[in-house]
């Protein structure tokens, strides 16, 4: 999110529950389940495209979520040489 604007507008989005900061300009939005394909299109579809991703909680998990998206994260040992890493 690039200002205060762009906030404003996510609780404008059709069945947008709650608006929280997570950090810097990411936040969490709760929206009501028969609004949400239609309030992440909208978001996506706004001037410079807003970037939004569906996050999933496994069964069990109350701390753990998994948000699809298109990037790949990997995290080595510390001790892995950049060559070793290469693929």
């Amino acid at each position: 999110m690039h200002n205060e604007q762009d906030v404003r507008d996510l609780h404008h989005l059709p069945g947008v529950r709650t608006v929280k900061r997570v950090q810097n300009g990411v936040f969490k939005v709760q929206v009501e389940p028969a609004s949400r394909d239609d309030a992440m299109a909208r978001f996506r579809g706004r001037d410079g495209g807003g970037v939004c991703h569906h996050a999933y909680k496994p069964k069990g998990g109350a701390n753990t979520r998994y948000y699809l998206t298109d990037r790949i994260i990997a995290r080595f040992q510390e001790r892995l040489s950049h060559a070793a890493a290469r693929v």
